[in-house]
């Protein structure tokens, strides 16, 4: 039988997380019509052996990708979808646990819903693999003027039709952190439909090593600027991190190691690029504005204060 979800998952020195991830997955009421999809990079030896095991349970349909380098998490995204069989698909950190229902009610909101292509929820972010308890995360219902500005969804328990790749491209993979913002943002600005789904959808581990998490880093930041210049959301870029952005190709996307050409879907970054008088104005007085706010310790309480108005975090 033809699965109708294909489940997508990245390990790299996933050791300690894969049998309370794959208890997560079988403890889905909709594992039947499923597929799990594992891409392994530089697995060790035990992770091998146990993913193999998992195969002679035939518990759920496997199809495990050996990778004998490591390469990056889109990379093995764009890879997990060529291979996948759904019709939906769906990317599932291996540290991360999904409420059991979760899947069940995400189909459900694509299957009622023909006009909508991706769906997500809240969930909760968590410190530690063996805790349930944390920080609720509230995500706002859709909202294009909101999902352009920011990546209001969050990037866990995304649930989406497998056509969007066919029609929109796949994970940019020059992005290594932020490429399903740059997706999502994709979606949005070719006015595709996005809707919540109600309820906890499950657990997201935050314990500050992972890749989107990692806050010694500043190459969110530095993405973020690529993504917002793409898409022509001129007053979102700081400009203390331009310098470091400049080996993007903003023009072209970049599929399992080649690139393609933004135009070939329509999107025109060189025009979207551009600052008219009026953005200039724009990004001026709100970089001025960030200045002085983080000048005086300000910057962060206004960023909560945001957050609290609009409803669309934490």
């Amino acid at each position: 039988m033809t699965p109708l979800i294909s489940i997508i998952t990245s390990v790299f020195n996933g050791e300690e997380y894969l049998d309370r991830f794959f208890s997560s997955v079988t403890n889905q009421t909709i594992i039947d019509v499923c597929e799990l999809i594992i891409v392994l990079n530089q697995g060790s030896e035990a992770e091998k052996a146990f993913l193999r095991s998992l195969e002679k349970q035939k518990i759920v349909k496997c199809n495990f990708i050996f990778l004998d380098f490591r390469e990056t998490l889109p990379a093995s995204w764009n890879r997990g979808i060529r291979e996948a069989n759904g019709e939906f698909v769906t990317f599932w950190n291996v540290d991360d646990l999904r409420i059991a229902n979760s899947l069940e009610k995400q189909i459900q909101t694509l299957i009622k819903n023909d006009d909508i292509s991706l769906t997500y929820g809240d969930f909760i972010e968590i410190n530690s693999p063996d805790s349930t308890k944390g920080l609720h995360l509230h995500t706002p219902l859709f909202n294009k003027s909101i999902f352009l500005r920011r990546f209001a969804c969050g990037g866990a328990f995304l649930f989406m039709r497998k056509v969007v790749f066919d029609k929109y491209g796949f994970f940019d993979e020059q992005f290594i952190v932020a490429s399903d913002f740059e997706f999502v943002m994709r979606l949005v600005f070719f006015n595709e439909q996005l809707q919540k789904t109600s309820g906890i959808l499950g657990y997201f581990l935050n314990n500050q090593s992972g890749l989107s998490t990692n806050l010694n880093s500043n190459l969110s930041e530095i993405e973020r600027n690529v993504i917002y210049k793409r898409y022509g959301i001129l007053d979102k870029i700081k400009p203390e991190f331009e310098s470091l952005s400049k080996n993007y190709e903003i023009d072209n996307f970049t599929f399992f190691g080649e690139l393609f050409p933004s135009l070939s879907i329509g999107l025109n970054t060189e025009k979207l690029s551009q600052l008219n008088l009026s953005k200039k104005l724009i990004y001026f007085v709100k970089n001025i504005v960030r200045r002085v706010l983080i000048l005086f310790g300000l910057w962060e309480k206004s960023i909560l204060l945001r957050d609290r108005i609009f409803g669309y975090k934490k």
